[in-house]
């Protein structure tokens, strides 16, 4: 498969924490525009941290991006960063949560109507009023991809939504409902530990060893 290089974007990236060595030691690898790629790792390898450069988060690495530096690099599209816990208004309603999402994209028109399909796109139709701190870690999760289905990004990074997945049911639960957010057509990486076999279709993986990133086509 031939690279548009106007397209994709060809990463080398260099990083590690203070005192702990390099997580990251000139780790070449290509994300590719509108393809679902799969982030594989041990818990450990850097998986979230590789989220944090990608998503700018965290700029102070050694690299480049196309030959971009990384303080100059910029996806031009609009980005959803689902981290493994998801960030919430944990002392406010699921409605005021998704409503959130439509205010901060100045959303007026079809509002109740996306709200709606939202609701029933990730079944919270019985929890509007409920206080997010009272859901369970997969009820969260739902609520963070319905804002994220609503935000309709063209960008998408998933960090590692199955850590508190017990079973394999819950795993394939989690995968069905990541792609609700409709992930044709985007940009999208998601993260999972060695051992975690995905139930949904992507086209890359991109797998985390000895501080290198190795590149293969599903």
């Amino acid at each position: 498969m031939e690279k548009d290089l106007k397209n994709d974007y060809v990463f080398c990236v260099s990083f590690g924490y203070y005192k702990q060595g390099l997580l990251f030691e000139d780790a070449k690898f290509t994300i590719f525009k509108n393809k679902v790629h799969l982030l594989v790792g041990n818990p450990g390898a850097g998986k979230s941290t590789l989220f944090e450069i990608l998503s700018g988060i965290n700029k102070d690495w050694l690299g480049n991006i196309n030959g971009v530096e990384p303080k100059d690099f910029s996806w031009g599209e609009s980005i959803t960063f689902l981290p493994s816990k998801p960030v919430l208004f944990e002392n406010k309603s699921v409605r005021y949560n998704l409503e959130y999402a439509l205010k901060v994209l100045k959303i007026k028109k079809h509002y109740e109507e996306m709200l709606l399909k939202a609701y029933e796109e990730f079944g919270l139709e019985d929890k509007l009023k409920t206080k997010v701190k009272k859901l369970s870690y997969m009820e969260k999760q739902k609520v963070a991809l319905a804002r994220s289905f609503i935000k309709d990004a063209k960008i998408v990074f998933i960090d590692d939504f199955f850590k508190n997945a017990k079973t394999e049911e819950e795993q394939n639960e989690i995968f069905e409902n990541i792609e609700k957010v409709k992930l044709e057509g985007k940009t999208v990486i998601i993260a999972v530990n060695n051992g975690v076999v995905p139930k949904l279709n992507f086209d890359y993986i991109l797998k985390i060893e000895n501080k290198k990133i190795e590149e293969k086509i599903n």
